[in-house]
């Protein structure tokens, strides 16, 4: 039950993100283009420095993904702020930073600007990164029971047949054998993981229908382009599917995401 509570608070806290991220897009596009260019974060208030921690594509725009990491970041910093500002200055200077749980290493690190004080733009960096790290913790630890359930035959990689067994498909196995040694080990197993997470979370910040699918209306309205679009239908049925839709499985890359497309029965 604590595990299902846990669960559910992650849950709640990226669907505040998905909002958050979501309002402040609009705000800032101007343009109505749907992402929100260097120029639009610029105006808005934002820094150089923080725009490029979160374009993560380094395709010159923030998506819908993107302000919805930054939104999630601003809310992770602003409750550490609140836990260590013993003095309530709004900022947090080395002794509550250990006194909070922090080392040295880690307030010089994010000090960057050597003022002896992490202000809400330093705090808000580290909580980004460690968004990132528990993200890739999450993945790895995903991957490694998916390589463990996958691997019959208890060799510590999971090779073609045993992914096929499993439910994939050929081309999702090829997508993920990066060194092309015909078997997926712990890091490219936790590199799906990862993808498959991005794409689930894709998915609710595009699917304004509520129906598991995005099609190129909500895709161009979460920021993504009509060729990009077009590229990753490949059945030309119209829609992007998630896994949870799928029967049949055609696994594509969408920009770092995992969308799994069905393969419908009918044609479009």
């Amino acid at each position: 039950m604590e595990r299902r509570a846990v669960d559910k608070l992650h849950d709640q806290e990226e669907t505040r993100a998905a909002a958050q991220g979501d309002s402040d897009l609009k705000r800032m596009d101007t343009n109505k283009d749907h992402v929100v260019s260097e120029q639009e974060f610029l105006n808005a208030g934002g820094s150089k420095d923080e725009f490029k921690l979160y374009d993560e594509n380094r395709d010159g725009v923030l998506d819908g993904a993107e302000m919805a990491k930054r939104a999630a970041a601003q809310a992770s910093a602003e409750s550490d702020t609140k836990l260590m500002d013993a003095n309530r200055d709004r900022m947090v200077d080395e002794r509550e930073f250990l006194a909070g749980g922090g080392s040295k290493d880690e307030f010089d690190r994010y000090d960057r600007n050597k003022d002896g004080v992490l202000d809400e733009a330093e705090m808000e960096r580290r909580a980004a990164d460690k968004l990132h790290d528990q993200e890739e913790t999450r993945a790895a630890a995903q991957g490694d029971s998916d390589l463990k359930r996958m691997d019959t035959n208890k060799d510590h990689v999971v090779s073609e047949q045993e992914f096929l067994n499993a439910g994939g498909s050929k081309d999702e196995f090829k997508l993920y054998d990066e060194n092309r040694d015909g078997v997926l080990d712990g890091a490219e197993m936790a590199k799906r993981a990862a993808a498959q997470a991005s794409a689930e979370s894709d998915t609710k910040l595009m699917d304004a229908n509520r129906d598991r699918m995005v099609d190129e209306r909500e895709f161009l309205a979460g920021g993504g382009s009509k060729d990009e679009f077009d590229r990753y239908d490949r059945n030309r049925d119209c829609l992007l599917y998630t896994s949870d839709a799928a029967d049949e499985e055609d696994s594509v890359d969408l920009g770092g995401r995992r969308i799994i497309k069905k393969k419908k029965k009918d044609g479009f």
